[in-house]
């Protein structure tokens, strides 16, 4: 098997998440991993969305401060037998540090805050 060639690392993560689709309905979907790319969304078969179609997603839960989380956009990049692969979509001035590093702080903390959920693991 190749070299993984991610440029973020991932997390095992499992929160809850709105998935918005032009023309669906909103749905909840398990996330599996996040990182600072991207994340892995579990979702049944016969309802996937296709490579390269834009969605928008947030998580479902209200902030700390009870704030609603914001929308974030990004595009399937592989369709798995479980669910989908997102890449996020985001603008040169959202979620990176000076120098155009991308920030993974954010994605730590809240694996580190949600782990042990217990959603069902893919096969």
């Amino acid at each position: 098997m190749g070299q993984d060639q991610r440029r973020h690392p991932r997390v095992p993560l499992e929160v809850m998440v709105e998935l918005y689709r032009t023309g669906a309905s909103p749905r909840r979907v398990p996330v599996l991993d996040l990182s600072g790319g991207g994340a892995l969304l579990l979702i049944p078969k016969g309802d996937l969305p296709n490579p390269g179609e834009q969605v928008k997603m947030r998580l479902c839960d209200a902030l700390g401060d009870g704030e609603l989380p914001p929308m974030v956009s990004a595009r399937v990049v592989r369709c798995l037998p479980h669910g989908v692969a997102v890449e996020f979509l985001v603008s040169k001035d959202e979620g990176c540090r000076p120098g155009g590093q991308q920030n993974d702080d954010s994605s730590r903390h809240i694996a580190r805050d949600r782990a042990g959920s217990g959603f069902p693991r893919p096969d």
